[in-house]
């Protein structure tokens, strides 16, 4: 599921300037585990079915001015689906 969770300025509650999250609910909708950051800014995902991975892009907002530049950091994320843990950042 993507979601956005997190009023980031804290000013007037969560708008579309705010990022969004992946979360996973488990099968029986009672638990439910956040798997990017709450100022991770979410770009694309897919999940690789062969690995049991999901692989995630987007970029941190390194100025904090709300708007994605040159400054920003982007990164790669990859988490293992089962223990729904990061593996890797590229």
């Amino acid at each position: 599921m993507i979601a956005r969770t997190v009023d980031l300025d804290g000013k007037k509650g969560i708008d579309w300037n705010d990022p969004e999250q992946i979360i996973i609910l488990s099968p029986d909708g009672k638990e439910k585990t956040q798997l990017t950051e709450n100022k991770f800014f979410l770009r694309t995902w897919t999940v690789n079915r062969l690995t049991g991975t999901i692989i995630v892009t987007g970029h941190y907002d390194s100025n904090n001015n709300k708007k994605y530049d040159r400054t920003d950091k982007n990164e790669i994320h990859i988490y293992d689906l089962r223990t729904l843990k990061i593996t890797t950042k590229l």
